[in-house]
């Protein structure tokens, strides 16, 4: 096994794309990934373009919005393992901007290959099937959150969302606004209101660490 591919083997196999697929089977898909590599900044996948190759994260962590830099609504932020441009697959136009927030290495499957695949094992067709159920499904939370909550109760259940074990936010405040789908000002108010009724604490470079996670999940449920 060349190293190449024994490398991607290994990243491919934790995939959610691949998963149940014999090991013969991961070789192969790995023999016609190509790997590219991003900084931080740059753009993978640029809505309303044509594409439809697909793409999964081996290293990094990659951030996906709707919409131009100055006025944009985050839909998720996705690491290794996660698959990019899987819309773009069927329908031949990017659903979504793709940007990387960090360096980030990711494989690149040609559609003629991807097709193919498909053609001939079922289980790949299934799990596409299974990431486009869950996005369609998380889109659709997405808008009933903003139709029906709050922005208090939205600030709220994406602090959890992000929310690590050791109780640190794992996204900043420009980021949480965007992805709450309100402005800067409006959620560092709400953050400030929290930290005065000891929900949460900032640290001295704006870190958010949650300190009551019951309150802050009855906000959430409001």
């Amino acid at each position: 096994m060349k190293s190449k591919n024994k490398l991607l083997y290994r990243y491919i196999s934790k995939s959610v794309l691949f998963s149940g697929l014999e090991k013969k089977e991961l070789l192969e898909i790995a023999s016609l990934i190509k790997q590219k590599f991003y900084n931080r900044g740059e753009k993978i996948i640029i809505e309303s373009t044509f594409g439809k190759d697909i793409y999964f994260i081996i290293s990094g962590k990659v951030v996906v919005y709707l919409g131009e830099k100055n006025k944009k609504k985050i839909i998720d932020y996705l690491q290794s393992g996660n698959v990019l441009g899987e819309i773009g697959f069927f329908t031949g136009m990017r659903s979504a901007t793709c940007e990387c927030i960090e360096p980030t290495v990711v494989g690149v499957i040609r559609f003629k290959d991807f097709y193919n695949l498909i053609a001939r094992n079922t289980s790949i067709a299934m799990n596409i099937i299974k990431i486009l159920s869950k996005r369609l499904l998380s889109a659709d939370h997405e808008i009933k959150n903003l139709v029906f909550k709050p922005v208090l109760a939205r600030v709220s259940q994406t602090l959890l969302e992000f929310l690590g074990k050791d109780g640190n936010v794992n996204i900043s405040i420009t980021e949480l606004a965007e992805k709450v789908g309100a402005n800067r000002e409006t959620v560092s108010r709400i953050i400030s209101l929290l930290e005065k009724l000891n929900y949460l604490v900032r640290s001295y470079n704006n870190k958010i660490k949650i300190i009551n996670k019951e309150r802050i999940k009855l906000l959430s449920e409001r």
